[in-house]
C-alpha cells in the first residue's frame, strides 16, 4: 500500500492493481502454453501498457494500464465424413470413424476386439 508522500512505482500503484493485474494475466498465458489442444510452437504474448496523462497546469497525473495477452488459438479439428442423399432424397453426411487404437502400430494385428451384449 502507497502511503503518503511516497513515490509511485509499479509494485504500489492502485496497492498492486497492475502486478495483480500482470499475474492473473500470466496465469491465462501458462494455461494456453499447457493446453493440449494448442499449438505448442506458437509463441505468446503478454503486453503491458502504462498510459499517462496529465492536466494543462501539469500538476495531475493520470495513468492507466492496460494489460493483454496474445494467446495461441486452438488446433483446427479435420473430420472426414461421407456426404450422400437417402432414399427420400434427403442429404446426409455421417463421420468415417477410425480404427485407431485396435491394431497394434508396429504389426499391424489386431489388439483386441470386445463383443457387445
Amino acid at each position: 500500500m502507497q502511503t503518503k508522500g511516497e513515490a509511485i512505482t509499479i509494485q504500489n500503484v492502485k496497492d498492486g492493481a497492475v502486478l495483480d493485474a500482470l499475474s492473473i494475466e500470466m496465469q491465462r498465458v501458462l494455461k494456453n502454453i499447457l493446453d493440449p489442444n494448442t499449438d505448442k510452437g506458437a509463441k505468446r504474448k503478454l503486453k503491458l501498457e502504462l498510459i499517462f496523462s496529465y492536466n494543462e497546469e501539469n500538476n495531475t497525473l493520470s495513468i492507466v494500464h492496460k494489460i493483454g495477452s496474445t494467446l495461441s488459438s486452438i488446433k483446427p479439428i479435420q473430420v472426414l465424413a461421407l456426404i450422400g442423399k437417402d432414399i427420400r432424397g434427403n442429404v446426409e453426411a455421417s463421420e468415417i470413424l477410425t480404427q485407431a487404437g485396435l491394431f497394434d502400430k508396429g504389426t499391424g494385428k489386431v489388439i483386441a476386439i470386445s463383443k457387445e451384449d
